[in-house]
């Protein structure tokens, strides 16, 4: 069974670690815009046109900031909580593929 990649391991496989704290916390917030924005895809693509509007029209009410957009995603559809951990997966699993992060 493959291991969980924590940031630790991410920051050392990116070869991240060595820069400074400032662009570690830009990259690894960069990889959750990433996640985010891959689980909103697959969520829009499973509502009709009437819920996407829906959201639309919330989410012009709302900020404009990811944290605000998961929170709200969150609220009105639960199963986002289970897109949102397979996108995480499927990213770990990615960058364990390509930097050969191994157990």
């Amino acid at each position: 069974m493959n291991k969980m990649i924590n940031n630790e391991d991410l920051l050392i496989a990116l070869d991240l670690n060595n820069m400074s704290d400032e662009h570690q916390i830009k990259i690894m917030s960069e990889l959750g815009d990433i996640i985010l924005d891959s689980a909103i895809l697959r969520l829009l693509s499973t509502l009709d046109e009437q819920q996407i509007q829906e959201i639309k029209k919330d989410m012009d009410l709302e900020s404009e900031n990811s944290e605000g957009t998961a929170v709200y995603l969150l609220k009105k559809f639960p199963e986002f909580k289970t897109i949102l951990e397979e996108e995480m997966k499927a990213l770990r699993k990615e960058i364990e593929t390509v930097t050969s992060i191994s157990e």
